[in-house]
């Protein structure tokens, strides 16, 4: 008996426990590597990206209960792949030209062209103005170095200031920031930067924003050779159409291009879409729209359009609604009987968002847009002391393929069926690596990690199981905040408190 208990002691400490230690898979023409445990070193909800040698990210440390920070820091870290060597830096938060004053959002940082790039928002009440700093960090030791002052703009009273930095993700030699100001019922102003990777101000234009100020939002950021673009929707009231205005600046002129693109006729709320300009300087926009209106049949859909963008001009439009099937197709009966009820009383039965993830352009001008059926919601409860808690839910559902030809109509629309159910936001991010004739997609679903192909050419997709959900223990991965060291390799972080795995990625072609 002894000896067999002593066998088996044996066999259970020489048996590899891949939960442990380091963990490796190969699935379709991806080679996944999942590090061990790394203690208390280069953890961090966000990764910022990597110069090819070192990855930086970065880290919360402290609390902040009921809007108060107690002991809270941002830390910058900075590591190798194999986590050897790794340095960790706290961000200062008092500093003559920054006084950290808003908790409850990360901080903004990039790296942009290999550099780190922090946006700061200062504002003195006695003087009454807000300034705008860029600050760069040091890669070797994580300290500041150069400062760039933006601009220093009046705010009091109902005067308020905003900034926003856009980013193209095919071009990261440049980026610009927005600062929108109040300036009365339905009407703002704005000041555009445009920065370059010397840390330099290439450009300032002012321009006009009919909306108001806290309805607006600016986005889709295009860079040309000739031109700065990007798009300013202003969110529509109750039965109401969002609003959405397309603006392009002239490089050299700082002459300003609006004209609206026309969504009314679409759909009461567009929930997601994207921008792009063909080789010609046509404007394409493709996203998705809800209809909110009394339609038997169509509770919101899939949309293209092309614009002339010198005279602002709609040259085509294309509308794809997505059907009563289409909407309940993964439903029980007791659901499907619920949202008909919903249907015949004209309300929106949908009850899913559709955000764009992905958009693969093809040689032939044509592309792929790749949507999520997302859902989020909150439920509370109280304990027995009567204390309230909130719980929030993320539902990533399946995703939504829709090929689109380059004279903007819509080829085919085409769903993937996945499903996740999580509580915390970074749970259902998702990595994408486009090939020749597919793409893939490295997803969560019910806590085991999956990679989807999918056909280019009609959309259809299938799957397999990646990593299960005992390897990947309690820890989140960060897919949506990896870093791609090479065209072929990635790299992301499996969180837990105090606690990381490294996982990395490498595809064949």
């Amino acid at each position: 008996m002894k000896r067999t208990a002593l066998f088996l002691l044996i066999f259970l400490f020489s048996t590899p426990f891949h939960i442990f230690g380091q963990t490796k898979k190969t699935v379709y023409d991806a080679k996944f590597e999942l590090s061990a445990e790394v203690k208390g070193k280069g953890f961090g909800f966000q990764t910022l990206g990597s110069d090819g040698t070192h990855t930086y990210s970065l880290s919360v440390k402290g609390v902040n209960f009921m809007m108060i920070p107690i002991g809270f820091k941002y830390i910058i870290n900075k590591f190798d792949s194999k986590m050897n060597l790794v340095l960790s830096k706290k961000v200062p938060m008092k500093t003559p030209i920054y006084k950290l004053g808003m908790y409850r959002a990360p901080l903004d940082m990039k790296m942009i062209d290999n550099r780190l790039i922090q946006t700061v928002s200062t504002l003195d009440k006695k003087a009454g103005t807000r300034s705008i700093y860029l600050i760069e960090y040091d890669k070797d030791d994580l300290t500041q170095g150069n400062t760039l002052e933006v601009g220093s703009f009046p705010e009091q009273g109902k005067q308020k200031n905003s900034v926003v930095s856009l980013f193209d993700p095919k071009n990261n030699q440049e980026f610009a920031l927005i600062v929108q100001s109040s300036s009365g019922p339905e009407k703002s102003k704005a000041t555009l930067f445009v920065v370059n990777n010397e840390l330099e101000s290439t450009m300032k234009t002012e321009f006009e924003v009919e909306g108001d100020y806290e309805k607006t939002s600016f986005g889709n950021y295009i860079i040309s050779e000739n031109s700065i673009a990007f798009t300013c929707k202003t969110r529509g009231g109750k039965n109401e159409s969002d609003k959405l205005d397309f603006y392009m600046i002239d490089r050299k002129t700082e002459n300003v291009q609006q004209f609206e693109i026309s969504l009314g006729d679409i759909g009461n709320s567009i929930s997601d879409f994207e921008c792009a300009l063909d080789a010609s300087g046509k404007l394409h926009i493709s996203g998705f729209y809800s209809s909110g209106v009394k339609k038997s049949n169509d509770s919101g859909g899939v949309f293209t359009q092309i614009y002339d963008t010198e005279s602002g001009e709609k040259i085509s439009e294309d509308v794809h609604p997505f059907t009563f099937d289409f909407v309940t197709e993964n439903m029980s009966e007791r659901q499907k009987n619920k949202t008909e009820k919903k249907m015949n009383k004209g309300k929106d039965y949908d009850i899913y968002d559709y955000l764009v993830r992905e958009v693969i352009p093809g040689k032939d001008g044509s592309s792929i847009l790749v949507a999520e059926r997302f859902r989020y919601y909150e439920t509370t409860y109280t304990d027995s002391k009567g204390n309230r808690h909130t719980t929030p839910h993320y539902i990533h559902a399946d995703l939504i393929t829709v090929r689109t030809n380059k004279s903007g109509e819509i080829e085919w629309v085409q769903r993937f069926k996945k499903f996740h159910h999580a509580t915390n936001p970074m749970a259902g991010q998702m990595l994408f690596h486009h090939v020749e004739d597919h793409f893939y997609v490295v997803y969560m679903e019910e806590s085991k990690m999956k990679m989807a192909e999918i056909s280019k050419s009609d959309g259809n997709g299938k799957s397999k199981e990646v990593f299960t959900k005992d390897q990947i223990g309690n820890y989140v991965p960060a897919l949506g905040s990896r870093v791609q060291t090479s065209p072929t390799d990635y790299m992301t972080q499996l969180i837990r408190i105090k606690k990381a795995k490294i996982l990395t990625i490498s595809f064949e072609k």
